[in-house]
Parts: structure tokens; sequence; C-alpha cells
């Protein structure tokens, strides 16, 4: 399996606790978050990890040559350039290495949950995309997703109505040909939401429902709360279910 992960964010509400270090370099425990990141996801089955770089990319990269990587995917780093391409527009920008389907993640997310059974879910159910989702009811963020009989009817990160009881869970899988097909040109800046949206009006975005909550280290209160999480666990990825 071949994961994207998308690490081109400024990290702004991160700034109290971060300063000019890139979210991905946070300390949790004796190694960064991006190196649990990795080792979990290579834990999990994926075989292939492509860094989409923006801010703090060189020392992200810089970081990952110089540790052990015997317990990574392979690595691949790609960067933004001088322009900020979000999340979208940075896909795009590795469509050139791209499996014919992959996954997606993001550079903020640590996420304890079947990778490989929600891949094998996403070549099975043979739609353009699919979107693990978790059942939030607005605990923690806000809900952003209407799920009802096994199908997304809603997906709207702007405009959040009462009836939505899930939110994205943070990892993605997409058939490459779908992206190319329905997505701006190389280079071009955009919003992933926004293409996920237009798949959800299509029928052409499956959900797979996550059980277990997720930890991201976007904001401070996420930070701590992941680095409480793995303490309990000893900084041992084994004690993960």
């Amino acid at each position: 399996m071949q994961c994207v992960i998308l690490a081109g964010g400024l990290g702004t509400r991160m700034k109290s606790v971060a300063g000019e270090l890139p979210k991905a370099l946070l300390p949790v425990g004796p190694q960064t978050f991006v190196e649990w990141q990795l080792q979990w996801l290579r834990r999990r089955g994926v075989t292939q990890a492509v860094l989409a770089l923006g801010f703090g990319g060189e020392q992200i990269r810089a970081h990952l040559e110089k540790v052990d990587k015997s317990k990574f995917p392979r690595l691949e780093f790609r960067f933004d350039g001088k322009q900020n391409l979000g999340t979208g527009g940075a896909l795009r920008n590795v469509a050139d290495v791209l499996a014919d389907d992959f996954l997606v993640t993001y550079g903020d997310s640590f996420l304890p949950f079947d990778v490989a059974g929600f891949f094998k879910t996403h070549l099975a159910l043979g739609l353009g995309a699919t979107m693990s989702i978790y059942r939030n009811k607005n605990a923690g963020d806000s809900s952003n997703i209407v799920y009802k009989g096994g199908r997304i009817l809603t997906y709207d990160k702007v405009n959040r109505g009462a009836d939505m009881e899930y939110i994205d869970y943070g990892m993605l899988a997409l058939k490459k040909t779908y992206l190319l097909a329905h997505s701006p040109a190389i280079a071009q800046a955009f919003d992933l939401a926004v293409f996920l949206g237009q798949a959800c009006t299509a029928n052409q975005l499956a959900a797979v429902v996550a059980t277990e909550i997720f930890f991201e280290v976007g904001s401070p209160q996420g930070y701590r709360r992941f680095c409480e999480f793995l303490a309990q666990k000893g900084h041992d990825l084994a004690r993960i279910s």
C-alpha cells in the first residue's frame, strides 16, 4: 500500500507550543510525531509513504534522513515549491508517483484503526474515493458529514447542519484516474475538501466507519492528548489495538 502524507500546512494554531517548528517534528516522548506516524503506518501495512511537504519541509526531510528508517515505509519526499498548493494541489503535485489506488492522510493525524482493511474495502467498492469517518456528534470538533444507510449523503466543511453527526476521520483512499479527471491542473492551489464534496454529489464517495477515536497534533489540546495517550501505552505501538 502507498500512502501520501499531506504535511504542508503552516501550523498557525501551534505557534504557542511549537514556535517555528513544523508539527511533524513535535516531540512526543523519545521521538518526533512523524516518526510515530510512519512507524504506525508501516505496522498497518503501508509499504511506501510519499511526504508532500510545504512549511518546514526541508527540516522534516533532514530529520528523517538522519534517524533509523528501518521501521518506516519506503520514503519519497516532494515539495510544494514557492506557492502553497493547499491539500488538493499538493496531492496533484505528486501525481507522477501515485499508485492506481492509494491512501491519503495528514501530517498531523494519528489514526489507530485498521488501515489495510479500509484499503481492501475501497478496492472492493470500486468508487473514486473512500473516506474514513467517525461518529463524534460534535464532540471535540464540529461534525461535517450526514451518513445514513451506509452512504455519505452530505459532506460540507463550511455549512455544518444539526443533522451532521459524523466527521472525516483523517484517511482517504483514492483512485488516481478519478483524482486526475476531477481536479484542477497540477501546480494549481485548491482544497481537497472541494474535490471530496463534488465526489459526494456524484455518488463517488464511499465511507468506512472507524470505531476508535482519532488523534491529531494540529492544536495544543490535541497535541497534549496524543502525548498522554502514548505515555499511557509506554510509548510502545505494539500496545495499541
